[in-house]
C-alpha cells in the first residue's frame, strides 16, 4: 500500500511532464486555437462584406443626433424610395401608384415583355453593387423582392420626372399639385434614394439616346426638375453635377455650383459675432449676386461679402438632408455644414435678419 501511495503521485506527474515535454502537443493546441480565432474573424469579415466596397456607399440612415432635432425633416410624407424606407407602413398607399406607372411603361410603343425582362436582368446583375450603396445590409429583403423594389421605384422616378417636364393636356397628371410638391420633396431626402447609375441604366433602356436630341438625357431631366431653386442657377465649374450619385447629392452639387474660393473664405469657427455686433464694430456688408456658390463668403478690407441666398418653404428640409449627407459622406468637404454654422453665428436676432435682408 505504501508503495502504491508513493508511486501514485509520481505516476500522475510522469503523465503531466510527459505532455509538457512534448512540443508537438502544444504546437497542435496553439494551431487549433489560432484556427478557431481565424474562423471567427472570417465570419465577422463576411458579415461586414459590404464595407469592402465602402466607396460605393452613399445612401445613409440619418444619424440619431440630427434626427432627434427634427425627425420630420428626414421622413418621407407620401412615398418610399429604396430599401431604407420600404417597410414604412404609413407609405403603403403609394405602392399602387408605382404599379400604375409601371403599367404605363409596359403600354409604351416598343415596350414588350422581352425589354422588361432585360431590365430585370440588368438589375439582378448589379444587385450586389446596389446593396453596397446603402449603409445597411437588408438581409431580410429577398433578392427577388429587392430587384422588384428597385424596378418599381426607378420606373416611378422616371415617369414622374417625365410627367413634370412634358405635361400633355390629353394625358393628365396622376397627382394633384400638393401631392406633386410632397413627392418632389420626398425625392430629396437622404434616406429615400436610389443610386443614379441604376436609374440611368433603366432610363437609357426605356428612352434610348437619340441623335436628333429629342430624348432628354436623364441627368438633364433631373437638373431641370430640381434645378429650379434660386441657389442652383449658377454655372457648372469646379463641382460638376455629373458626379452626383443620387438626388440629395445632386442638390448639394447644385448648391455648391461654382468655384469654391478658399483664399479669402471665412472659416465658420473664426466668426462668433452677430451681424449687428459686426456692424457696430465697423464691418460693412456687401451682397454678392455674381457668385452663385453660397459658401464663397469673403472678408476683405473690412467688408464681409456674402452671396445672395433666397429661401423658400422647402429650404430647411433640403439643407438638413444635405448636412446629414455631408456628415456621413463628405466629412472633410462639409461646405454646407460650415455655411450653416457661419450663418447661425451671424444671425442671432430679428434685428440681424433685418440688417442682412436690407442689403
Amino acid at each position: 500500500m505504501e508503495e502504491d501511495k508513493a508511486s501514485t503521485p509520481n505516476k500522475g506527474k510522469d503523465i503531466y511532464v510527459g505532455s509538457a515535454s512534448n512540443p508537438d502537443y502544444y504546437q497542435k493546441r496553439e494551431r487549433e486555437k489560432a484556427k478557431d480565432i481565424l474562423a471567427k474573424l472570417d465570419s465577422e469579415v463576411k458579415q461586414m462584406s459590404f464595407k469592402r466596397n465602402g466607396s460605393e456607399c452613399c445612401i445613409y440612415r440619418v444619424p440619431k443626433p440630427l434626427r432627434n432635432v427634427n425627425w420630420k425633416a428626414y421622413s418621407p410624407l407620401l412615398i418610399s424610395i429604396g430599401p431604407l424606407e420600404s417597410q414604412n407602413i404609413r407609405l403603403e398607399a403609394m405602392e399602387k401608384e408605382k404599379l400604375k406607372y409601371f403599367k404605363k411603361l409596359t403600354e409604351r410603343d416598343g415596350m414588350d415583355k422581352k425589354k422588361i425582362i432585360d431590365i430585370l436582368i440588368s438589375i439582378e446583375n448589379q444587385e450586389e453593387r446596389l446593396r453596397h450603396c446603402y449603409s445597411e445590409k437588408f438581409k431580410l429583403i429577398k433578392s427577388s423582392d429587392f430587384v422588384k423594389m428597385i424596378l418599381l421605384d426607378a420606373v416611378f422616378i422616371i415617369q414622374f420626372l417625365l410627367e413634370s417636364k412634358d405635361h400633355d393636356i390629353n394625358d393628365p397628371k396622376n397627382f394633384e399639385p400638393r401631392m406633386t410638391f410632397d413627392i418632389r420633396e420626398d425625392l430629396m431626402l437622404l434616406e429615400n434614394q436610389l443610386p443614379f447609375f441604376i436609374i440611368q441604366e433603366i432610363y437609357d433602356q426605356v428612352n434610348p439616346p437619340s441623335q436628333d436630341g429629342t430624348v432628354t438625357p436623364f441627368l438633364d431631366l433631373a437638373k431641370s426638375h430640381f434645378g429650379k431653386h434660386k441657389f442652383s442657377q449658377g454655372e457648372e465649374t469646379s463641382l460638376s453635377v455629373k458626379g452626383s450619385r443620387h438626388f440629395t447629392d445632386l442638390l448639394r452639387n447644385l448648391m455648391l455650383n461654382g468655384a469654391i474660393q478658399r483664399r479669402y473664405s471665412v472659416y465658420p469657427t473664426k466668426l462668433k459675432y452677430s451681424a449687428v455686433m459686426l456692424r457696430n464694430a465697423g464691418v460693412k456688408f456687401l451682397l454678392v449676386t455674381q457668385d452663385k456658390c453660397l459658401v464663397n463668403i469673403k472678408f476683405e478690407k473690412g467688408v464681409l461679402k456674402i452671396p445672395l441666398l433666397e429661401v423658400d418653404h422647402s429650404f430647411e428640409r433640403l439643407v438638413r438632408n444635405i448636412m446629414a449627407l455631408e456628415q456621413c459622406c463628405y466629412p472633410v468637404e462639409a461646405y454646407v455644414c460650415g455655411y450653416i454654422k457661419f450663418m447661425d453665428h451671424l444671425i442671432d436676432s430679428a434685428e440681424d435678419v433685418g440688417l442682412l435682408v436690407g442689403k
